[in-house]
């Protein structure tokens, strides 16, 4: 689990580490599959060459560890090609499932922070509406000694404070409001991670002969059945290039 998404999961108190899932080659490609580092790499050779790479062999339900596939094409006719994220379908069993953009993914991360910071201030409400509750039972200092001061005893004047049955209202509402504020920071500190993440997405490209391009794909963890074939579809011109996995 990524250092961010760690701070992220600590702010909303869960634990994704146990949701973890795999993805592998499915029976009918492991022949052909290459592996680099863990990750298999899929080629599908018709009058154009695509290639799929599964980045996240293991992953998670966090948005940073969602499924990541890099999707590339290489123009082997004459032709010029357009290719981008809308050349890509995926499925999993028989729905099919949406395949996420740059665009998409930043929505989702800027949806993220705004959730995640609401539920900050809620928190902080909370705190502060119990704190304004007990500020009629804090005993502020008084001048006197100890014995007379509660009796109307005449007494030396001398400072005396009564051990206070809260905290003192003043000094719990700035402390609230640091604690809100290192939430904040550290939701705004996931979201520029998660912005940099986005690197390399699939967007359009114009491939000239013999050129090459491609990109990343994600996919929602959630959409994905385990037990269930993931496939990934690339349309490229009138060609169909399918590549199957399992997901468990």
């Amino acid at each position: 689990m990524s250092r961010y998404a760690g701070m992220l999961l600590m702010l909303i108190g869960l634990d994704g580490c146990a949701s973890e899932r795999h993805i592998e080659v499915a029976a009918r490609h492991e022949a052909q599959a290459v592996y680099e580092n863990g990750s298999p790499i899929l080629t599908s050779m018709k009058q154009f060459q695509v290639v799929a790479r599964v980045l996240t062999p293991t992953f998670g339900n966090d948005l940073t560890e969602w499924p990541t596939i890099y999707v590339g094409v290489t123009n082997t006719t004459d032709q010029v090609l357009e290719f981008s994220d809308h050349n890509v379908e995926a499925s999993s069993g028989t729905r099919k499932i949406r395949v996420l953009n740059e665009k998409e993914m930043r929505r989702l991360i800027r949806n993220e922070e705004i959730g995640l910071a609401i539920a900050a201030g809620f928190r902080a409400g909370s705190k502060s509406f119990a704190a304004a509750s007990h500020q009629a039972a804090f005993n502020p200092p008084v001048l006197g000694s100890s014995p007379y001061v509660h009796t109307g005893v005449p007494a030396d004047i001398v400072p005396y404070t009564p051990p206070p049955t809260y905290h003192n209202p003043v000094e719990t509402q700035a402390s609230i409001q640091a604690q809100q504020q290192v939430e904040l920071n550290a939701i705004a500190a996931v979201r520029r991670a998660r912005i940099q993440g986005l690197n390399g997405m699939l967007d359009r490209n114009t491939v000239g002969p013999g050129l090459e391009a491609g990109g990343l794909i994600r996919l929602k963890a959630g959409d994905l059945r385990s037990g269930e074939p993931l496939v990934i579809r690339v349309r490229v011109g009138e060609e169909v290039h399918e590549f199957e996995y399992t997901v468990h």
